[in-house]
C-alpha cells in the first residue's frame, strides 16, 4: 500500500497582499498561535471566599466614612476649643513670672531686753522677670534657726517690685535671749521665709502664688556687743502656684 501523507490541520490562507503595492510597501500578515493550555474556570466553592473579602472591604469603606463623618461634625466644636486652648498656654508661657532671688546684705543682734533677742536682717529682693511686676502681700511669716532650732520669728511687709528691679527690705525678727552656739567653722543661721505673691501685667493682677525663700547664713565674728560678718550665705527661693 501507498503511504498516506500526513494530515496538516485546517487553517484560512494567508490573506493576499494588495494589488498595486510598491514593492517597497510591507504588507500586515495575521499569524495564529496555537493555545497550549486551557484555563478552567474557578470552583464554585471559592466564590463564598470572594464574598467574604468583599464584605470585609465594604466594611473598612463604610467604617471610614463613619469617621470621617463623625470628625466633620466634631471639628466646628474642636477648633475653637483647640484654639483658645493654645493662646491660653501662650499667654501663661509669656507671663510666667521668673523666680525672685534673695541676697542678705547684713545681720545685726541686738539685746532688747534680758529676755528678748532682736535680730535685724537687710535683705536684697530681685525681680528678674522681663514684662511682669510681682506685688509682695504683707503679714507672711519669716523665722529664723540655729542648730535646727526655731530661735525668732516676724512677718514680712508688703510691697510692690517692677520687673527687673531689685528692693533693699529690713526684716526684723524677735525670738528669746537664747546663746547662740558657734564652732570652728563659725555661727550658723538659717533664715526662712514664706510670701504670698501676684504677679502683675500693667494693671492686669495674675494668680497669686507662694512664695517660699530658705537662707543658710555663715557668721564668723561676734563679738560682745553683738556685731557680726556674714562669710558666706547660699540663699534659695522657689515658686508655688
Amino acid at each position: 500500500m501507498a503511504e498516506q501523507a500526513p494530515v496538516r490541520p485546517c487553517r484560512p490562507p494567508l490573506p493576499l497582499p494588495a494589488a498595486g503595492l510598491s514593492p517597497h510597501h510591507h504588507p500586515t500578515y495575521v499569524v495564529q498561535i496555537r493555545k497550549d493550555q486551557i484555563y478552567r474556570v474557578p470552583p464554585a466553592e471559592n466564590a463564598a471566599l470572594v464574598e467574604h473579602y468583599v464584605n470585609q472591604e465594604n466594611f473598612r469603606r463604610q467604617r471610614h466614612c463613619r469617621f470621617l463623618g463623625f470628625l466633620e461634625r466634631l471639628l466646628p466644636v474642636l477648633l475653637p476649643l483647640l484654639l483658645v486652648t493654645a493662646t491660653v498656654v501662650a499667654f501663661f508661657a509669656a507671663v510666667n513670672p521668673s523666680t525672685p532671688t534673695f541676697v542678705i546684705k547684713s545681720l545685726a543682734i541686738k539685746n532688747v531686753s534680758r529676755s528678748v533677742t532682736e535680730y535685724d536682717f537687710a535683705v536684697s529682693v530681685s525681680n528678674p522677670s522681663n514684662r511682669i511686676g510681682l506685688a509682695y502681700a504683707g503679714g507672711g511669716r519669716v523665722a529664723a534657726c540655729h542648730d535646727g532650732k526655731e530661735i525668732a520669728t516676724g512677718e514680712t511687709s508688703g510691697f510692690y517690685q517692677t520687673h527687673g528691679k531689685s528692693t533693699d527690705l529690713e526684716v526684723v525678727l524677735r525670738g528669746s535671749n537664747k546663746a547662740l552656739k558657734a564652732s570652728e567653722k563659725g555661727l550658723r543661721i538659717e533664715l526662712v521665709a514664706n510670701f504670698s505673691v501676684n504677679p502683675k501685667v500693667g494693671g492686669l493682677e495674675l494668680w497669686r502664688r507662694s512664695l517660699a525663700v530658705n537662707c543658710d547664713v555663715k557668721v564668723t565674728e561676734l563679738d560682745k556687743n553683738k556685731k557680726v560678718r556674714i562669710s558666706s550665705q547660699d540663699c534659695s527661693s522657689k515658686l508655688h502656684s
